[in-house]
């Protein structure tokens, strides 16, 4: 997985590919990822779903607005109207609130050429370069391949934020996960603790009584293993339900999670298999048939 932000170039490809290509190699020598969607006339479809994943998956878009339209939905966009398929990037990204700049390329800038576009399009491309003129600071303007390379170059301290902004993201996203890791350690040992720490409150057939023993059993475990107080009620038997979901739980936690979750006759039964594969383990005999134990022995 690339620790680069990806920046999503979209331009018409017939026509901008070579200052697309330069666009992204000048990206790649500053520490960014390029990305792109080529668009054919030979493809099927709406695209507008693919598009909107690409622009969703990259940290940012840069537009080259060139004199071509290039393909587009054969209906109006709800939101947009009519556009094409290289519009929709930039329109759809500035919906989402993801930064956009867009670099108007003039008349006399090198292109690979769309001389067969009728003059319909290229009347919708001319209202679409005039729309992005009118908003203002968030446009560049270029006559050539040298001065592109020099914007995307100016373009650094903005970019630098973006990486910044990114790192930030990365490193909340890492400290959520190791927050919930540290918090499945501190669950996993109180639920391998229960069982003892009920056993040292005596128990009663009074149902009252069982919900008491068991929010003192609680209560101390919270304590002794520095969980927010009233939390083991309504984590614990969440996440033993999550244990005996996984292939990888040991037979014994199988069973602690099996008695935190009050399905005890299974529970008994995981716990003597617990058992069983201690004393293998150990080298010493198993029990056949296995002892009838009176209640969950597990810890």
């Amino acid at each position: 997985m690339t620790t680069r932000p990806v920046i999503f170039i979209s331009a018409v490809s017939r026509d901008l590919h070579s200052a697309r290509d330069l666009v992204a190699k000048t990206l790649i020598a500053i520490g960014f990822e390029p990305k792109w969607q080529d668009i054919a006339p030979s493809e099927t479809g709406d695209l507008r779903g693919v598009l909107r994943k690409w622009v969703d998956d990259s940290a940012a878009v840069l537009q080259l607005v060139g004199h071509c339209y290039g393909f587009g939905p054969e209906e109006p966009d709800p939101d947009f109207g009519p556009c094409s398929y290289t519009q929709y990037e930039a329109l759809y990204a500035r919906q989402q609130d993801k930064k956009v700049w867009y670099l108007i390329l003039g008349p006399d800038h090198e292109k690979d050429g769309c001389a067969s576009e009728p003059a319909t399009l290229h009347d919708l491309q001319d209202a679409y370069r005039q729309t992005v003129k009118s908003y203002g600071d968030l446009y560049h303007s270029s006559d050539s391949l040298l001065k592109t390379e020099n914007v995307v170059l100016k373009l650094r301290d903005d970019l630098a934020k973006l990486r910044e902004e990114g790192d930030k993201h990365r490193q909340l996203v890492e400290s959520g996960i190791a927050t919930i890791k540290d918090q499945n350690d501190l669950l996993l040992a109180a639920l391998r603790d229960l069982p003892g720490t009920l056993g040292k409150h005596a128990q009663s057939q009074n149902p009252q009584d069982q919900a008491s023993r068991l929010a003192t059993a609680y209560a101390e475990l919270e304590k002794q293993h520095h969980l927010p107080p009233g939390s083991l009620e309504k984590e614990l038997p969440k996440f033993a339900e999550q244990l005996l979901l996984r292939t990888d739980t040991s037979a014994l936690d199988r069973a602690n999670a099996l008695f935190a979750t009050k399905k005890f006759a299974e529970c008994e039964a995981a716990a003597l298999q617990a058992k069983d594969q201690a004393l293998a383990a150990a080298g010493k005999p198993v029990q056949t048939p296995p002892q009838k134990v009176a209640g969950p022995f597990i810890h």
